[in-house]
């Protein structure tokens, strides 16, 4: 046997067969925290006719995007979702974001009601780059709206919603049913989307079928994410210094610093990638539609 070619080329498995079997392992994975969330509701001070109200909103839209959902739109959801996953696992596993960051997955509620599907979790490290049991984590939420898109009007709708009820109010976002290692619960978080074209998930999907460890540990799209996240930030700090919301400006210090800090950890990779990021559509068009909508200058 030809050991160099991905199984899904063999005679065991096909490439729906692997990506179905990926889609399983991911949704589990996801599921776990939610389940672990709502066997705690009252130990969180969750309010249960909230929380039952929103969960009943939840399945409504999930029965709604089954009835609506073509043949074509589910195999495209089976890869967004394994997609999303091998981000997440690249955040932990590959150190996309540096040493000590881990991507918690969000409650479902908080994923498909407010748009976060991830937050990182840091962890204070030693001079070997050991965790610190003694020192407590921290946390970033990020909007993991990982838009897989085709034209500019999707990526513009999905930044027009976070602009709009984040940045332009002056206030971070909010999630209510988050579980972490040390935290649990209502979180504020800054809401960002990172977007990315058909290529760049078949490509990760592809290199994960093939358990190309290595390859996705360095993959380019990880530089994209960071850009993106990062260009978004400064976007939010810049229209709160210029109609002088200092009150927003010390929200979104915790924010800047953590990207400060995974920059310095990835220094010589995001420099390598940063021309090649700031000439792509995406960069571009998030550029622009910021600088139109916050009128700032970028």
């Amino acid at each position: 046997m030809n050991q160099s070619k991905p199984l899904y080329e063999s005679g065991f498995h096909s490439r729906e067969e692997h990506i179905e079997k990926l889609q399983d392992f991911y949704n589990k994975k996801r599921q776990k925290y939610t389940e672990t969330f709502n066997n705690s509701l009252d130990q969180n001070n969750v309010d249960r006719r909230i929380f039952n109200n929103e969960q009943e909103i939840v399945n409504g839209y999930k029965k709604e995007w089954e009835v609506k959902d073509t043949p074509e739109l589910k195999e495209l959801k089976k890869k967004i979702e394994v997609f999303e996953g091998i981000v997440a696992d690249q955040i932990d596993g590959g150190n996309w974001m540096g040493e000590g960051v881990e991507a918690i997955p969000t409650h479902e509620i908080d994923d498909i009601l407010r748009g976060v599907d991830n937050v990182l979790e840091f962890s204070s490290l030693d001079e070997e780059g050991q965790e610190k049991d003694d020192e407590p984590k921290q946390y970033l939420g990020l909007g993991f709206d990982l838009l897989v898109h085709k034209d500019d009007a999707r990526l513009n709708k999905k930044l027009q919603r976070f602009v709009e009820e984040d940045i332009l109010r002056t206030k971070l976002g909010e999630i209510k049913y988050f579980d972490g290692s040390e935290i649990s619960g209502r979180m504020d978080v800054f809401r960002a989307v990172i977007a990315s074209d058909g290529r760049t998930m078949e490509d990760l999907i592809s290199l994960r079928i093939k358990k190309d460890w290595e390859a996705l540990a360095n993959h380019p799209f990880q530089a994209d994410m960071f850009f993106q996240l990062s260009l978004q930030i400064q976007a939010a700090i810049q229209y709160a210094l210029k109609i002088g919301n200092h009150d927003y400006i010390n929200k979104l210090r915790g924010a800047a610093e953590k990207i400060n800090t995974i920059y310095e950890k990835r220094a010589e990779f995001l420099e390598s990638q940063a021309e090649r990021v700031s000439k792509t559509g995406d960069y571009k068009t998030m550029t622009y539609f910021l600088r139109k909508n916050l009128g700032i200058d970028m």
